[in-house]
């Protein structure tokens, strides 16, 4: 079950990454991480139950040092959320240094001939324990690799959790609710998995490897659990997985302010501003509201978007409902008719096919709400 639902997390990356490669960047750092835990769930699963020398050949040790880029990316998603801020800080370069020096140190295993790398994975697949006598870096051994990389993903994680805590101190408004729960599950899932692997690092320290695997199986089952729940929760929150932008409510993360308040964000600085602008601007302009059956997945089909991002505009940048912006439009087109036949020739079911709505009683309760005048008046109005 390890190997497919790996596979079926790194599928759900490529999915995160495709829709939001230009609209949220951040969730590319998510995608990342997200890829390198599966890829970290495939080498061990082909390490303790797998039995293709083949592939354990090719996962063993090779992504290994890019594993130490699990805390960066996942603090440059949540930081990025926080603040609103799609690009890293110059000073982030540091970040990466962990993982230049395991690379570095990683080269001439990397220089070792595949059929080398298969001979090794035939050893360790007859006995898991010859996992210590492997020279996996110039620096450290196999369980000082593991180790370090579990430490430094962990003491990313209380930063990101820390982060995510101080945002408790602004109330978020209802835009934001479900990203802030997003977080929170997202991060409890990772401190589930990470504390597992954390308790196997210190263990390897005093057992063999397959001691550790043997009387590690309770950890190895939370970690499963854990990494379980973290790959549906994509599936449990699409908005995530298609990349509707809902930023966090910016926050000052070096100030500590204990006086709740509701924080806006400025539309225009949201990615999906500019979207939220041409399907207003195609509304008025291709008049489809007038087609009685116009429906919003229509709209999304038209404009070749996906539904997520048409609702998304529609519910935090045009701020209303589709339904009640569409029959906004369906009452001025209305006025605009009977402005211009100067209220001669028209009646109330006539125009109220013209116009989209599906009963004339619609179009009189719509009208007299939206301009306080009922719709007969208004058109003696005209006509005098």
């Amino acid at each position: 079950m390890l190997l497919y639902l790996s596979i079926a997390t790194i599928i759900l990356s490529i999915v995160l990454i495709v829709f939001n490669w230009k609209n949220n960047f951040n969730a590319i750092y998510l995608a990342f991480f997200f890829i390198l835990v599966s890829v970290f769930g495939i080498a061990h699963y082909y390490m303790i139950y797998g039995q293709s020398a083949f592939w354990l050949a090719l996962f063993y040790n090779n992504f290994a040092p890019f594993m130490f880029l699990l805390g960066p990316f996942l603090l440059f998603y949540i930081r990025g959320s926080i603040e609103n801020k799609q690009t890293l800080y110059k000073k982030d370069w540091i970040h990466f240094v962990p993982a230049l020096l395991a690379i570095i140190g990683t080269i001439p295993y990397y220089l070792t001939s595949f059929d080398e790398k298969i001979t090794i994975a035939n050893r360790i697949m007859s006995n898991v324990d010859n996992v210590a006598t492997i020279e996996v870096n110039l620096f450290y051994n196999a369980g000082w690799s593991f180790a370090l990389r579990c430490t430094l993903a962990f003491i990313y994680l209380v930063y990101c959790i820390r982060l995510v805590w101080k945002l408790s101190n602004a109330l978020p408004s209802k835009q934001f609710l479900d990203h802030y729960l997003w977080l929170v599950v997202l991060l409890s899932n990772i401190l589930f998995i990470n504390t597992s692997f954390l308790f196997l690092a210190l263990q390897s320290a005093y057992d063999t490897t397959y001691e550790n695997i043997a009387y590690g199986q309770v950890f190895y089952l939370f970690a499963g659990i854990g990494f379980c729940f973290l790959s549906f929760s994509l599936i449990l929150f699409p908005n995530i997985l298609y990349g509707i932008p809902k930023h966090l409510p910016s926050v000052e993360i070096k100030k500590e302010k204990k006086v709740k308040k509701e924080v806006k964000v400025d539309p225009e600085e949201d990615p999906f501003y500019e979207m939220s602008k041409s399907i207003a601007d195609y509304l008025v302009r291709e008049k489809s509201f007038l087609n009685t059956d116009f429906k919003i997945e229509d709209l999304a089909k038209e404009l070749k978007h996906p539904l997520s991002h048409v609702e998304y505009c529609f519910t935090y940048l045009l701020e209303t409902k589709f339904s009640k912006y569409i029959t906004k439009l369906r009452l001025n087109y209305v006025k605009e008719v009977i402005d211009l036949e100067n209220g001669t020739l028209l009646n109330s079911k006539a125009l109220a096919l013209q116009s989209g709505f599906k009963s004339t009683n619609k179009l009189k309760n719509s009208f007299e709400k939206q301009f306080g005048l009922p719709l007969e008046n208004y058109i003696e109005q005209v006509k005098s």
